[in-house]
């Protein structure tokens, strides 16, 4: 299942799942988007974030507990937070570094 929301361009496929549930792929790139809300971590499916150019200053720490997520892209946002390194290394990278602003509790 896809959503998509790039340059505000709105797609969706329906199979009578919970629309949350069942997306795979969320492409919210080029948005200027500033909050990247923490229910996003509910959605135990997704393998493909794409969030990239937007205005995202920090990203949920629980992004890096969500097993099926595989692809997280945040290339073009100026994320304070997170050092450019660690992002041009890639998904991997990025989930450990969020792993480790997790409260204890929370692994």
């Amino acid at each position: 299942r896809r959503f998509g929301i790039k340059e505000a361009v709105v797609s969706t496929q329906s199979t009578g799942e919970p629309c949350a549930a069942a997306i795979t792929v969320l492409d919210s790139s080029d948005n200027k988007i500033s909050t990247l809300p923490e229910a996003i971590t509910s959605m135990s499916r997704l393998k493909r974030l794409d969030v990239s150019n937007n205005d995202l200053n920090n990203l949920p720490p629980q992004l890096a507990i969500m097993d099926n997520l595989a692809s997280l892209s945040v290339e073009g946002n100026p994320l304070r937070t997170i050092r450019r390194e660690i992002i041009a290394k890639g998904t991997n990278a990025i989930k450990d570094y969020l792993r480790l602003k997790l409260a204890p509790a929370s692994i």
